[in-house]
């Protein structure tokens, strides 16, 4: 009880730290609030199950998130009556973009409370058999592995190297300059840098949690799997570095132990002051040059920069103001479907359709800033930007429809291999992008995301089903 009480006293203080560095809360930003959060617990008190919250259910999550990334531009507006570059925000788009994050919620509330109704229950397959494919799949997982990644070795080792760390400002331009220029360059990345990289988070989190494995080489499987994230935190790679914690996370959370609400607090929290000092300090790879940043920032602004209406993350949905605007001035049109089509097609390798159309991400930054775009350069879009730019407000209400149609499904088919360790990293890694994505690049082009990100595992899964196919096939030709 004292332990309790204690946590309880510390995440206490933390959010009143928090809160009053929030210096720039407003009436307005309290009524979005209010009405946000009907919006939401409505959704729970309709849906079908009576099943607790959990955060790695897809609508807990993705609906938090909207709330943030809409709240820090409502705040920064607030504050100063501009975009994140220097484009006036005239009252009435300040309000096309409150009631449009608001009708993506609402969107989001039905589609998840629609399809926890229709959903089916969980199969009831005895725990025996599902740990015995469990047990099979991870020797492929781990097979697999080991091949890939020795015969990748050169394509992804500096992943896994503090010393090789380059700073986010100098290969992230780069890396989108490389894409644009070569057609191939996409699927290269994939069959040479994240299949191994993926597999081998993979095998290093359970190697390291599984208590059958001798003891140095889970020592050696965590010591690589540490290695990995100080060097994405060293490149200022804030997704890469996300990815990592979630499939850590998520693993513990359905293999081991629940999250209670109290620890989930408490490591969003932690989350999100990492993210926003990567934010600040990825201008370096040099650890000492992040502390000597880190120190300045404090010493002439505090901790301003861990503020809502602050955060570079965040403020990534001011581009729906600028699409609201756009639309608004005859800049463009509405897309009634087009988008969406267009965006589907871009699932086609550009190796072998160099002409595909764009995804909206890219398609904005082409329209919007041009120049920007032909210099390699890239800025974050939103569901609720490209509902917006799709269908207006209704368009809002159909994408956040079709997202929590989408995470609930998802959610779903997962529950009934939740004792597979193999789809416990699958359902991370889709997760990982339908999930947290979705604000900085919008629905379709996180759909595409997660395939790819789960490319690795979904081989081993369907290496897996063919081989098992073949021998069933072969006891039924000797029977």
């Amino acid at each position: 009880m004292k332990t309790i009480l204690f946590l309880f006293s510390v995440l206490s203080s933390i959010l009143v730290f928090f809160f009053y560095y929030f210096n720039g809360i407003t009436l307005d930003s309290l009524f979005f609030t209010f009405l946000y959060g009907i919006i939401f617990f409505s959704a729970l008190f309709f849906k079908k199950d009576k099943a607790k919250i959990d955060i790695f259910r897809p609508y807990y999550l993705t609906s938090i998130l909207l709330y943030l990334y809409s709240v820090a531009a409502i705040l920064y507006v607030n504050e100063t009556n501009l975009t994140l570059y220097g484009e006036f925000v005239s009252e009435s788009l300040y309000i096309s973009f409150i009631f449009a994050s608001l009708l993506t919620q609402v969107g989001l509330s039905l589609g998840f409370v629609i399809q926890s109704r229709l959903g089916f229950e969980p199969n009831r397959v005895k725990k025996s058999s599902l740990m015995k494919e469990s047990s099979s799949e991870i020797n492929y997982l781990l097979f697999f592995t080991v091949l890939f990644s020795i015969a990748f070795l050169p394509f992804y080792y500096d992943n896994f190297l503090p010393s090789a760390a380059v700073s986010y400002s100098d290969w992230s331009l780069q890396s989108r300059v490389e894409r644009l220029g070569d057609n191939t360059s996409g699927i290269r990345e994939i069959l040479f840098e994240t299949f191994p990289t993926i597999l081998l988070l993979c095998s290093s989190i359970y190697i390291s949690f599984n208590k059958k494995i001798n003891l140095f080489l889970r020592l050696a499987a965590l010591i690589l799997l540490l290695s990995f994230m100080y060097t994405q935190f060293l490149s200022g790679a804030r997704y890469t570095l996300v990815l990592s914690m979630i499939l850590i996370a998520t693993y513990i959370n359905f293999k081991f132990y629940k999250f209670n609400f109290l620890q989930v607090i408490l490591g969003g929290i932690l989350v999100y002051i990492l993210i926003n000092l990567l934010g600040l300090l990825r201008v370096t790879a040099n650890p000492i040059e992040m502390f000597y940043l880190l120190t300045d920032e404090i010493g002439l602004s505090g901790l301003s920069f861990l503020s809502l209406q602050s955060s570079s993350e965040l403020l990534t949905s001011l581009n729906t103001v600028r699409v609201i605007d756009a639309i608004d001035s005859g800049q463009t049109n509405f897309q009634y479907g087009t988008l969406f089509v267009d965006q589907i097609l871009a699932f086609v390798p550009k190796f072998i359709w160099a002409g595909r159309p764009e995804l909206a991400s890219e398609l904005y930054v082409k329209t919007f800033y041009p120049g920007i775009y032909e210099s390699g350069g890239g800025f974050g879009f939103s569901i609720v930007a490209e509902g917006y730019w799709e269908l207006g407000l209704f368009g809002c209400l159909i994408y956040g429809f079709m997202t929590g149609i989408i995470g609930e499904k998802f959610f779903q088919m997962f529950s009934k291999a939740k004792n597979n360790d193999v789809y416990i990293f699958l359902y991370a890694l889709i997760f990982s992008r339908i999930v947290i994505s979705i604000n900085r690049g919008g629905l379709i082009a996180s759909l595409k995301a997660a395939i790819i990100i789960a490319a690795p595992i979904l081989f081993i899964i369907i290496i897996y089903k063919i081989i098992q196919l073949f021998k069933k096939n072969e006891n039924t030709v000797d029977t």
